[in-house]
């Protein structure tokens, strides 16, 4: 597969993003925030099915330029393709919008005081988790119906382009110890902030006598399950690229034992910190269940790491590589951090962003209490949304850039990559 993959993934999510402006910008804050500017449901509806038909496109288009050679490998192509620019729509507008859906009772009672204690816990109570369920919800429609519909696109385009070779070195095996890493970070992260916080909005919907909307256990159910179940697919992912792998160099051989032992040790280095420092989490179904997949896949990445050993090298020590090479890699892994780091971060911006503004206003009870402009407070958490994917877009890959381009020079100073 191309690097245009990429690139056409990139620009078909500008063209998504565009399309559903109108739907997720305009109006669906239109429909909770007071003083919004209005706007057309049917207008909303078309550009919605406008979106969806552009990620079809992007892995039709991505297919017939992907160097494949089968329709499945075409399907493949589109499918990554379509991921790429679901997610570019997702950190522009999709994690914004599901943090408005999740809080829109917050939002439709607006900056108005509370009458008392017990309904400003209600109300705040079911904001977070309901903030938690949509902002996942979000994140998990675009990593679902991206590949897919790219998938749709690129088996209808079937293949095309210049027909390329099947990677020989350890490329794209490198990118799973990003995935893992990244995947293990954010779960660990992720234990730490949620743990307290289900329990803590139980307690306060308890205190008002109020039943939540979603269950408490919800808001570390959702970072769990998605942490864990991206994590396993990076585990399978470097595991099947591990035994397909074939290094033409020793120094690549020795790559990919590496990579076995990271990929393998790590996530068992993060169940025995899961266990220790957040046994509340790690002992709840959906956490058992992946810890278990990811130990599993664990033994499965060791025992090929060992069989590695045995394997005599292969007689050229190294391999030099240009820079086109490390500007694709490098470009790739920072844009799987980024996405990680978004997955991570998504919910607890539109916490922070749109629930925490209101609460000095609605526990004040009282009526004369001085107001913020809504429409503020939602716009600036769309601004923030994007900015990461903006700003921090910008630096990962100028700091990628920079750590390839200092490898390529010891590479080419020693004759290896």
């Amino acid at each position: 597969m191309r690097s245009k993959v990429y690139f056409i993934g990139l620009g078909g999510g500008l063209l998504v993003t565009a399309a559903l402006y109108y739907p997720l910008y305009v109006y669906l804050p239109g429909t909770v925030v007071a003083g919004w500017p209005t706007a057309q449901a049917t207008l909303a509806q078309v550009l919605t099915g406008v979106a969806a038909l552009l990620l079809v496109a992007t892995g039709a288009v991505a297919a017939r330029n992907s160097g494949t050679s089968t329709r499945g490998e075409a399907a493949g192509a589109g499918a990554v393709a379509g991921l790429i620019a679901a997610v570019v729509a997702e950190m522009w507008l999709g994690g914004a919008a599901g943090g408005v859906w999740g809080v829109r009772q917050l939002l439709a009672h607006g900056l108005r005081p509370t009458s008392d204690e017990a309904a400003f816990l209600s109300l705040v109570s079911d904001a977070v988790v309901s903030a938690q369920w949509w902002t996942y919800v979000s994140i998990w429609i675009a990593m679902l119906a991206g590949p897919a519909l790219g998938a749709a696109g690129g088996a209808l385009a079937g293949p095309g382009g210049i027909v390329v070779k099947p990677p020989s070195g350890t490329w794209p095996t490198e990118l799973s110890v990003i995935g893992v890493i990244s995947s293990v970070m954010m779960m660990i992260v992720s234990s730490a902030i949620f743990a307290r916080l289900g329990p803590s909005v139980q307690s306060s919907a308890d205190q008002a006598g109020h039943i939540l909307i979603y269950p408490a256990s919800s808001v570390i159910a959702w970072p769990t399950a998605t942490n864990l179940i991206l994590l396993a697919v990076w585990q399978a992912l470097g595991w099947w690229w591990l035994k397909n792998a074939n290094p033409p160099t020793a120094a690549g051989q020795n790559r990919l034992q590496a990579i076995a032992w990271v990929n393998g040790f790590l996530p068992i280095a993060m169940i025995a910190l899961l266990v220790v420092g957040t046994r509340d989490v790690a002992l709840t179904p959906i956490a058992l269940t992946g810890l278990l997949v990811s130990l599993a896949l664990s033994a499965l990445t060791l025992r090929f790491g060992w069989e590695l050993r045995s394997i005599p090298k292969p007689p050229t020590p190294s391999q030099f590589h240009g820079v086109r090479f490390f500007t694709s890699e490098v470009a790739m892994s920072a844009g799987i951090l980024l996405g990680a780091i978004y997955i991570g971060v998504a919910s607890p911006l539109n916490f922070s962003l749109l629930i925490v503004p209101m609460i000095s206003t609605l526990a004040l009870h009282d009526a004369s209490a001085p107001l913020t402009t809504l429409p503020l407070i939602v716009d600036a958490n769309y601004v923030i949304h994007r900015s990461i994917l903006l700003y921090g877009g910008a630096l990962f890959v100028l700091a990628n850039l920079l750590v390839a381009a200092g490898v390529w020079a010891v590479g080419r100073m020693r004759g290896t990559k």
